[in-house]
């Protein structure tokens, strides 16, 4: 596993999957959820369609769009508050999809499931480490307003 961190917008990676944490309420009008509603509106109607069918805590959705570009949703959220145990188990779910699909990078956004999640980033990017050091994947963190 290498990481890479980058600062500027995540949806200028050139990364195979850009991952985030989805709350599994059907909406995206916040943050990273919102812009990736926006520039890849295509990613909007199945994770709505997933939201309906029931609780995906603990699950993550690969959603391919247009560009060929996987948006990763992890449902590590029900309500307000980021559930380690949920985002745990959605980080090894995207493990196992990319590693079925050989995809090799992916991106996160900096302090995903932190702030307004009142997770802890420290904790959460053990989780991400974690779940992806004995594999060859490249991750990639992305902090808009620096580290």
């Amino acid at each position: 596993m290498k990481v890479r961190r980058y600062h500027g917008n995540i949806l200028s990676s050139t990364a195979e999957v850009i991952a985030h944490q989805a709350n599994c309420l059907g909406k995206m009008d916040a943050g990273i959820d919102q812009e990736i509603r926006d520039k890849c509106p295509e990613a909007f109607p199945p994770y709505a369609a997933a939201c309906r069918k029931g609780n995906m805590l603990g699950e993550c959705q690969m959603v391919k769009t247009k560009s060929g570009l996987y948006i990763a949703n992890l449902f590590g959220q029900y309500g307000a508050k980021t559930d380690y145990t949920a985002l745990k188990g959605a980080l090894k779910s995207l493990l196992v999809q990319m590693q079925e699909m050989r995809l090799h990078t992916v991106a996160f956004p900096y302090c995903m499931g932190a702030g307004q999640n009142r997770g802890e980033w420290t904790y959460i990017y053990s989780l991400i480490h974690d779940t992806f050091a004995r594999m060859g994947v490249v991750i990639e963190i992305w902090a808009e307003n620096g580290f």
